[in-house]
């Protein structure tokens, strides 16, 4: 036993085996906990479905704790204590097996291929997939491992209908954005809610993908109220890997990917650089240049930059900028256990280099959890996590590769960067001379620590009540040194002093959440009651320290009293919320299902704190009718589903409903030395202030056929968000915060609607014992409008377009001038009318129509063959007009041309795609598998 005792003080965390220790069976052997009388010994083969031997399978004796776990070739023996003759056999992705126990047995696995007895994680607890009545989708951990991604979101990228999925930074650690079916909100957040291992407002980003057991997906209104306010946006379900009874099992994961071939247009250099000079010399003086010295002129270029050029100096700027990227995750995790005890622990290492220089982050993170059984009655356990990120970010200058001048030397001699690529050119810096040493520098750090204890007690059969405290506290610091020698300050774009500064927070978080569950099977019926109290608390305290004109470079943020003008400030929030719920599940012999829930919740940031969120949802499993029997060859599940359910909103500042004093940017003096001044804060107190609330519908329809070869979902839904939150600038009449800006005021005051269609199909194409073929293809179609703003009767159309706000279009609506490129040569006639000439740029204009039939004469100067100067009459064709109200027309011409403002400014798109496609294959023979991915967003 003493390599027993070993892997338990392993698995469990603190030494926790020291009261508790587990017992575990090597491969064949078998265990217990005491001495019995061992008179009859149990020997056999366990199979899969193509008869191929398994490894790792816990055999179990029904009633004890007495187990084994096959061999290499599949073998197992154990003794049986008197009076126990059943086995229980168990392995991930297989259906559990009770047989009787012999001697030379063969037991065949089932695979769990049915995927509507599939185990689905719903708030507070699990459902099986054929009982669900609310839109749900769940990707297992092999979906997750598929993509080789740092944060595991982005490897369900075109997986689920209705996420959106996108990374709108390519920074080295940069999160994705996540949108589930729209935008339900103006100010406050509209990203889901993060629920991993059952405590609500977890970070994703701290978990390694490889420590993911499965991820489900609450879509509607009747699957997410009950998580109240919080489920407004969607809720994501996040489980990590557990221990489990059997044998040590050790699993290490790994992979080394790199970022690169990134799509940006090259940069001109040589001759195709000299022809871009050549046409824009063309376009100013309408004739070509006598030589390359005019040429070169005419661009500025100086002694040092005609000699590089002769010297054939040449500059990519865009392959200097960027370099290969590198991202690479390993994982090593340890788990096992018995009937009594199992423990999970698990490490791993992620680092991912951008494709900038000093772009990157390196993170570590550590799981641990245990779950002792004292008795029949009383279960305890725990679950850890521990993350360390340090990320170094930059300043990005590729926009500037495109225009830049391609001439010099990026490095001198001793492979340092030169500053000024050109000696005698100072306002022609090194592109990338932020790259220097203390040149500029922005690091961050933070570190996460989070626990949540447990206890669950089961008094009597279908009576669970388990009781949760999830603690979390998490250290943020960031450090910013902008010396004097970036590209900013030797460009002279930015003042030329160094700067630092030294930000610090910290966030404290706890969650006591209570949930208790009674179910009843009484034959065709079955029923369980869920009851929920959940309280949840955060702190937030903020520190930075700043100072700018400091002596030297190498002190970094490390000495701010090196300054000349330190500045300093510190910041607190705290909010509060407390919840009740309670939800009931029917279900009459597996056809008809209803489920109902209520949730109360009580926020601290609203002035009306408390509000209700019902909900309700039921199911018709069709196929389970008498006549439906007939299709039962083909047909393995039909069930539709309805559901409605309110849900609400309350991620804003916590002190919106009150007027606070804050400082004033200076001080008087009253003879008696400074004293500082006191002005209201910019946010107007709003005593009426309440929830945001979104009432959704959900139709669903699923279907599986052909032995589960092929299943797939159809939903529709409609979410009315009413109430909406949003920051209304406030009359100026009412008076100004300062100079240049108004008071403003959090108010319930617009409507947003969301209505779409969403499509998953999944397929099983070939299913072999060498070769598997499996498809997953998702469709979402979203259409999201503004319905109603109200910022007061004397708001005009031009006020809402200054604040972005467009009646019936997305809320994160694109507006601006159309640019069509720049005007070519043979459009000097249309350019013309603009004031404009070829090279120039061409925008759109959308009341102008251009007529080539009309014809306008002009009186001109040209020279005749003498070299005189004389005036002569010319007659141009086609002209931009505008159509006046009664048909009457203005025409833009050469003498009359049109003068480009805001009303030319157009809606040119939105943030959020029309609709998403997602279509992922793949392919596994025998012990390899290749997967192959594509999304698109379009709109």
């Amino acid at each position: 036993m003493k390599n027993a005792k070993f892997i338990a003080l392993a698995l469990l965390f603190h030494g926790a085996a020291g009261w508790l220790s587990p017992v575990y069976a090597r491969p064949g052997e078998a265990v217990a906990h005491q001495s019995v009388n061992q008179t009859v010994k149990a020997t056999g083969t366990v199979v899969d479905e193509t008869g191929e031997p398994m490894i790792g399978v816990t055999v179990v004796v029904k009633g004890t704790q007495t187990a084994a776990v096959t061999d290499l070739d599949g073998k197992f023996s154990l003794s049986l204590p008197t009076g126990k003759n059943m086995l229980e056999f168990s392995y991930i992705g297989y259906e559990n097996i009770t047989v009787k126990a012999g001697n030379g047995m063969k037991v065949v696995m089932k695979p769990e291929s049915n995927a509507v007895d599939e185990v689905v994680v719903i708030g507070y607890g699990t459902q099986k997939k054929r009982d669900l009545t609310g839109a749900i989708s769940s990707v297992k951990a092999d979906d997750i491992k598929q993509a080789p991604v740092m944060n595991a979101m982005e490897g369900l990228q075109g997986k689920i209908s209705g996420l959106d999925i996108t990374r709108t930074s390519g920074q080295a650690g940069s999160s994705p954005e996540i949108l589930l079916r729209g935008n339900r909100s103006l100010n406050a957040s509209s990203a889901p809610l993060f629920v991993i291992d059952g405590v609500a407002g977890g970070d994703i980003d701290d978990i390694n993908p490889n420590d993911i057991e499965s991820i489900d997906v609450l879509k509607d209104a009747s699957s997410t109220a009950i998580y109240g306010s919080a489920g407004a946006n969607g809720v994501i379900i996040v489980t990590t890997k557990q221990g489990k009874t059997g044998k040590l099992q050790v699993d290490f994961n790994g992979y080394l990917g790199i970022n690169a071939f990134p799509q940006y247009p090259e940069t001109y250099s040589g001759e195709a650089w000299i022809n871009y000079l050549r046409e824009g010399f063309v376009a100013r003086e309408g004739r070509e240049p006598d030589d390359l010295s005019e040429l070169f002129n005419a661009a500025g270029l100086s002694e040092g930059a005609v000699q590089a050029y002769n010297d054939n100096k040449w500059i990519n700027w865009r392959d200097e900028i960027l370099n290969t990227g590198m991202q690479q995750n390993y994982s090593i995790s340890l788990r096992g256990g018995s009937e009594n005890v199992k423990g999970y622990m698990s490490m791993g290492y992620q680092q991912e280099k951008g494709l900038y220089k000093n772009d990157q982050m390196n993170q570590i993170t550590f799981r641990a959890g245990t779950t002792f059984k004292m008795n029949d009655i009383v279960s305890v356990g725990f679950q850890s996590t521990l993350t360390y990120r340090d990320q170094d970010k930059r300043n990005s200058r590729l926009s500037k590769s495109l225009n830049y001048l391609p001439l010099g030397d990026v490095y001198n001699e001793d492979g340092s960067l030169k500053q000024r690529p050109i000696d005698d050119m100072d306002s022609y810096i090194n592109i990338m001379a932020d790259d220097q040493p203390n040149a500029y520098k922005n690091n961050v750090k933070r570190t996460s620590i989070n626990i949540a204890p447990f206890i669950e007690i089961k008094p009597f059969k279908g009576l669970t009540f388990k009781s949760l405290l999830n603690a979390n506290l998490t250290h943020g610091r960031t450090g910013l040194w902008d010396g004097l020698d970036t590209f900013m300050k030797l460009s002279g774009s930015s003042d030329n002093k160094r700067i630092a500064s030294y930000n610090q927070s910290n966030y404290w978080n706890y969650t006591w959440q209570n949930i208790l569950t009674y179910g009843l099977d009484l034959g065709n019926h079955s029923l369980t009651l869920t009851g929920i109290t959940e309280y949840q608390r955060s702190k937030t305290e903020g520190l930075l320290g700043s100072n700018e004109q400091f002596e030297f470079d190498g002190f970094l943020w490390y000495n701010l009293k090196g300054g000349l003008i330190p500045q300093v400030e510190s910041s607190y929030k705290e909010t509060a919320k407390m919840s009740y719920a309670l939800r009931g599940a029917w279900n009459y012999m597996g056809k008809y299902l209803f489920s109902a829930s209520i949730r109360w919740d009580g926020a601290s940031q609203l002035y009306d704190k408390w509000c209700a969120f019902p909900a309700f949802s039921a199911g018709w499993r069709i196929s389970e009718e008498k006549f439906m029997q007939g299709t039962r060859s083909w047909l393995d599940n039909l069930k539709l589903r309805v559901g409605y359910g309110v849900t609400g909103n309350a991620n804003i500042s916590p002190y919106v409903t009150s007027t606070a004093v804050t400082t004033s940017d200076g001080a008087i003096n009253l003879g008696t030395g400074r004293l500082q001044t006191y002005i209201l804060a910019q946010n107007v107190a709003n005593n009426s202030l309440t929830w945001e609330k979104s009432y959704n519908w959900n139709y669903g329809l699923d279907i599986t056929v052909l032995n589960n070869r092929i299943d797939a979902s159809i939903e529709y839904y409609s979410t009315d968000t009413k109430g909406v939150l949003y920051n209304r600038p406030l009359p100026t009449a009412l008076g100004l915060y300062n100079a240049k800006n108004t008071y403003y005021k959090m108010s319930n005051i617009a409507r947003i609607k969301n209505k779409g269609v969403e499509i998953t199909i999944n397929t099983r194409n070939i299913d072999t014992k060498n070769f598997k073929w499996n498809s997953t293809f998702t469709y979402a179609k979203n259409k999201e409008q503004l319905k109603e703003i109200n910022l007061g009767n004397d708001v005009s159309a031009e006020s809402l377009i200054a604040l972005n706000l467009f009646m019936g279009q997305p809320v994160n609506t694109i507006y601006g001038y159309k640019k069509l490129g720049i005007w070519q040569l043979g459009q000097e006639d249309q350019a013309a009318c603009f004031g404009s000439v070829p090279g120039d740029v061409h925008l759109a204009t959308p009341g102008l129509t251009w007529d080539p039939e009309y014809t306008y004469t002009r009186e001109e100067t040209e020279k005749n063959e003498a070299g005189e100067t004389v005036p002569v009459t010319k007659t141009y064709n086609g002209a931009y007009y505008k159509e006046g109200e009664n048909g009457e027309r203005e025409y833009f011409t050469r003498d009359h041309t049109y003068a480009i403002s805001a009303n030319d400014k157009m809606i040119l798109g939105h943030k959020t795609p029309d609709w998403t496609l997602g279509f992922s294959n793949q392919f596994i023979y025998k012990n390899f598998d290749l997967s192959i991915m594509c999304s698109m967003r379009w709109g």
